[in-house]
């Protein structure tokens, strides 16, 4: 997993993940996009109009 400008920080993920599962943390997702829609969803950012996160999810397993 990796948090803000793609820098590896498990131990700080791990703690944000303890936080949302127990529900002391919330995470807005206002959208989310394929892979293959990755440019829509830039552009969606830089419209300024994203009230929470915007996603690109992948279909690509981690081990």
């Amino acid at each position: 997993m990796y948090a803000g400008a793609f820098t590896r920080q498990p131990d700080y993920l791990q703690y944000a993940k303890e936080l949302v599962e127990a529900g002391t943390l919330r995470v807005y997702i206002d959208s989310v996009y394929s892979a293959s829609e990755t440019a829509e969803a830039i552009r969606y950012l830089l419209s300024s109009h994203a009230s929470g996160k915007v996603v690109v999810a992948t279909d690509f397993q981690t081990s």
